[in-house]
């Protein structure tokens, strides 16, 4: 018989900040998936992420039917040798250790493995979890289930460890590894996974029929990337592979092809943290993307500083409907002191160039811009405005609007005694938030007074001004 694996995906308990739904297709697992299934041909893999859990809103609603989603998934088949679970985000680090103390009580000998960017920055936040205090927000009605509580005590009672192995970083490497063990080591290990190569990536077929296309509205998108890492470095991220690999353009397009034939998806979402990192990669997928004459919309996220008025042409001739710029800094100083750019000056005039160039040719345009990371003032905050009020183009550009969030996964994250001396920023927020139970978890992870100069208070009032520009925007559009 084959050996059987299970990839689970917890749903987040809020939204967060970022610009997307509340499912996230899982990208990260296809390919762990893609990659063993490419070295070990007989395994079977399943994945299951969550789909009609992650868009209920109510948290103690969301927490019971994923308990009863979980019973019956792990009941009805007993023999899985290995399941998964993706901690994709620290906002899904509370349910992530929910599934695994489920999991490993209906599952005690079968090897349970957690991955993903919250335990590659804190793997030690999986180990001895029962003795995790499971908090709720004071004065917010919100409780954990009690058949939680259950599940934690029989864990207690036969002295389980609850994970295996903690992966940190891409994870296939490990997991291939991982295959080869039969034994569950005595205590939680973390294991560190190198990067694959630009040539694994090219090898392997990848099984995008393990997941399920995104719905919106009545339009169906299938998100995928094609590329991995960032070479950038910019402080707010997270801590990603510096080097850039990417798909070869053909075998890029042959995935688009197999993507279209059989999901036939309304928009394409290219998801990579940085698309089209190299100017040769990018003109030549391009120029075949434009032969394949597709009639689907796509997306991408990329930087401004990287693209040029030319490529904002072909964007919009080959059909994309909107293209995202993580701008992020317009202002010199925040620009320089989040690790943006070493060149404030004339990535900021390029910023305005790029706004200025999808008005005039019509190609919908999306510019996220943080306000707050550690080090901003008045000064900066006004430049931010500035530049949003001389480049308003409701018709065509949206602004992200996001308030710097000190998740554990940044990279200054540990660092803040530096910022405390050099700026006078005040990081008001308690230790681990993201173990508490709340829908609040961002505000309370972006309770930061920037600087001296800049109070939370006053931080806030300006963000809540531009939210609501912001929604305004997108209404009129």
């Amino acid at each position: 018989m084959s050996e059987k694996i299970l990839f689970l995906q917890p749903p987040k308990m809020v939204r967060g900040d970022l610009n997307t739904g509340p499912v996230l297709f899982p990208i990260a697992l296809i390919n762990i998936a893609s990659y063993l299934k490419h070295h070990y041909k007989d395994i079977e893999i399943k994945i299951d992420q969550f789909s009609n859990i992650a868009v209920i809103d109510e948290p103690l609603k969301k927490l019971g039917i994923l308990i009863d989603h979980l019973e019956k998934l792990l009941t009805e088949n007993n023999n899985y040798s290995m399941i998964g679970i993706s901690c994709y985000s620290t906002l899904a680090y509370i349910p992530s250790i929910l599934v695994g103390f489920i999991t490993r009580a209906l599952k005690p000998e079968t090897k349970i493995v957690v991955g993903g960017i919250h335990p590659t920055a804190m793997p030690k936040n999986f180990y001895d979890i029962t003795n995790i205090e499971l908090r709720t927000l004071k004065g917010e009605n919100i409780k954990f289930p009690e058949k939680i509580f259950e599940y934690v005590e029989e864990i207690e009672k036969k002295r389980y460890h609850v994970f295996d192995y903690v992966i940190r970083g891409e994870g296939e490497h490990a997991l291939y590894e991982l295959m080869k063990k039969g034994k569950r080591p005595e205590n939680t290990t973390t294991l560190n996974s190198t990067p694959l190569t630009e040539e694994e990536m090219n090898a392997i077929e990848y099984l995008w029929g393990l997941a399920e296309p995104l719905k919106d509205k009545g339009k169906t998108s299938y998100p995928v990337i094609v590329s991995r890492g960032c070479p950038q470095g910019c402080k707010f991220c997270g801590n990603l592979p510096k080097k850039w690999r990417v798909l070869s353009p053909k075998k890029a397009i042959k995935i688009l092809r197999e993507i279209v034939k059989e999901y036939l998806p309304d928009r394409i979402d290219f998801s990579d943290a940085f698309f089209g990192c190299k100017k040769e990669w990018k003109n030549k997928f391009l120029e075949l993307l434009e032969k394949e004459r597709t009639q689907n919309e796509f997306y991408c996220e990329t930087r401004v500083d990287y693209t040029s008025d030319k490529d904002l042409e072909r964007y919009l001739k080959l059909n994309f409907a909107q293209v995202d710029f993580g701008i992020d800094g317009v202002s010199k100083r925040m620009a320089k002191i989040m690790g943006k750019t070493r060149d404030p000056e004339n990535y900021i005039k390029r910023a305005e160039e790029t706004v200025k160039k999808a008005e005039e040719i019509g190609l919908p345009i999306g510019c996220a811009l943080i306000l707050g990371f550690p080090g901003e003032n008045e000064a900066s905050l006004q430049e931010t405005l500035k530049f949003i009020s001389l480049n308003q183009k409701p018709s065509i550009t949206s602004y992200y609007i996001n308030q710097y969030t000190h998740y554990p996964t940044t990279m200054i994250f540990g660092k803040e005694k530096y910022y405390e001396r050099r700026y006078g920023t005040i990081f008001h927020m308690p230790p681990e938030p993201w173990k508490i139970l709340t829908t609040k978890t961002v505000a309370i992870m972006g309770h930061i007074s920037p600087s001296k100069e800049l109070t939370y208070k006053k931080l806030v009032k300006t963000v809540l001004k531009l939210k609501i520009y912001e929604a305004s925007n997108r209404a009129d559009r």
